[in-house]
């Protein structure tokens, strides 16, 4: 394999690609750490569940922050890329990536309708993390627990749509 240069879009793929999946690592393992006061997890750790909270806050604006950063780079990439000659000659990589009935009115491999779903979910996904980012931020949480309890519940639609 050739080598890319390290400030190239292909290098952002790789980059944007890498941050999808440390978000999703991320999202399965730490984010589930203080589900309980009496955690298996947090005991065998041997952390407090004080403790775990806290920690769960940090991970969880981190992984937002891996993201948030993780989209943004594709929509870069697929803005850049759209009708570049060497990427996309004709001119559909935007539609192709992101406008869920492209399949429906286009021809589509099966590869492609695959990509298209899983955009599809991971935007869905990002827009529900960022409801309840809004909804855990310190003055909410404090003022309107209910809200940020319940937004919380969405965790179980993310984990679904990230599967």
């Amino acid at each position: 394999k050739e080598a890319i240069d390290p400030i190239s879009w292909q290098a952002c793929e790789v980059w944007a690609k890498t941050l999808g999946v440390i978000a999703i690592v991320n999202l399965g393992w730490y984010l589930l750490m203080p589900i309980g006061r009496k955690s298996v997890f947090l005991e065998a750790l041997g952390m407090s569940w004080e403790r775990g909270v806290k920690y769960h806050r940090w991970v969880g604006f981190y992984t937002v922050m891996i993201m948030f950063v993780h989209s943004v780079m594709y929509v870069a990439i697929w803005i850049y890329g759209n009708g570049n000659p060497s990427f996309d000659p004709d001119g559909e990589m935007v539609q192709r990536n992101l406008v869920p009935w492209y399949c429906i009115k286009n021809e589509c491999d099966e590869s492609q309708a695959r990509m298209l779903r899983v955009n599809m979910y991971g935007i869905g996904a990002m827009v529900l993390v960022l409801v309840m980012t809004v909804f855990a931020l310190p003055w909410i949480r404090r003022h309107k627990f209910e809200w940020f309890y319940y937004t919380h519940h969405l965790f179980v639609v993310v984990f679904i749509l990230v599967c």
